[in-house]
Formats: C-alpha cells, structure tokens, sequence
C-alpha cells in the first residue's frame, strides 16, 4: 500500500506540473485499475481522451475503459468502448473476444429482464 501511496502522490505532483501530462494520467489510472478503483480509472483514462483526443496510444485507453466497464459488469458500456478501440486497431483478436463476450452478456441479461 506505501508503494501505491507513494506513487499516487507523485503522479499528482506530475499533473499538478503539467496538466496535459497524459501518461501521468495513464499511469494513475493504471494504478487505481490495480487497487479495483474503478470510477477513480475511469476518471484518469477519460481524462486523457479529453486531454489528447487523437492520442498516440488511444485504442489501448478506450480498451482499458472497456474493461473497466467489464469488469463493473456493465457490458452496454463495456461494449461501446471496445467496438471504438476496435475502429482504430481492426486486427487486434482480444478487443474482437471482449467484444463477443460482451454482446453474450448483454443477450443474456435481457433474457432476465
């Protein structure tokens, strides 16, 4: 936890310096992934889509978002980030797995509803 502490603290002291630093961002999302923070991931990951609308890594944030969102089992939203990650990189298998697994979840639970 001191080391999760530690770095929270210094990736804020980045952003605090610069806030358009998107990899600081990325990096701090990553570690709330890490601590199961969900919403606190999805704020950092959206902000650098805000940030830096055409980010060099973008398909990698929006298929982050889209796991963050699988892994709160909301697969509507889940699904509309992967299906966007997918635009940008077609031949990438696992976002196309997500993206079936996805589409079973939303079918089964309107079989519940």
């Amino acid at each position: 936890t001191g080391d999760y502490e530690k770095a929270e603290i210094e990736l804020k002291q980045a952003i605090y310096i610069d806030p358009k630093f998107t990899e600081a961002y990325f990096d701090l999302g990553c570690l709330y992934f890490l601590q199961e923070d969900h919403e606190r991931t999805i704020e950092q990951w959206s902000k650098i889509l805000e940030i830096e609308p055409n980010f060099y890594n973008k398909y990698i944030v929006l298929y982050n978002l889209g796991m963050v969102y699988k892994k709160k089992e909301k697969p509507d939203k889940a699904l509309e980030y992967f299906l966007q990650a997918l635009q940008l990189v077609p031949e990438d298998s696992p976002i196309m797995e997500n993206i079936e697994e996805e589409i079973y979840n939303i079918y089964k639970g309107s079989l519940y509803h």
